[in-house]
Order: C-alpha cells, then structure tokens, then sequence
C-alpha cells in the first residue's frame, strides 16, 4: 500500500511541475540557442502576489486534469457515436 501511495504522490507533483511550466522563463521550450534570432521574452516573478496567483493557476490545472479521470477504469464512459 505504500508503494500505491509513493505512485500517486510522484504522479501529483509531475502534474504540478507540468503545469508550472507555462509560467517558467521560456516556458518548456528552453533557453534560445545564442545564434538564434527567434528571441522570447522572460516572465519574471517579483512579488509574492503574483507567486501566489500562479500557483493558484497551476493549482486549478492540476484538478481540472483530475476530473478528467484519465486512464483510470472509473471514468465516465464517452457517448455513444
């Protein structure tokens, strides 16, 4: 049962780290090659505010995955074609 619980830990803080990838510096494309032209702006965070209310985005993503109950077996079943 521990191990069951390790699993749904790890796939918990995988989904947060996912969703807090949007609001990364360069988002989850990486750094620009230096000979690249193609520059991206950095977000910057600079007040706990805005900390707060990115978690609080990342957050609301993570549950709105959740409720999708993706492959889980006790997920709704899709209508019928």
């Amino acid at each position: 049962m521990e191990n069951i619980n390790n699993v749904h830990h790890y796939s918990l803080f995988e989904s947060l780290n996912e969703a807090l990838d949007q609001f990364r510096p360069y988002e989850n494309k990486g750094e620009p090659m230096p000979w690249s032209k193609n520059t991206r702006v950095i977000k910057t965070i600079e007040t706990e505010s805005q900390a707060k209310k990115i978690l609080g985005k990342a957050r609301d993503q993570v549950i709105s995955w959740m409720r999708m109950r993706a492959g889980t077996n006790t997920g709704p079943l899709p209508d019928a074609p």
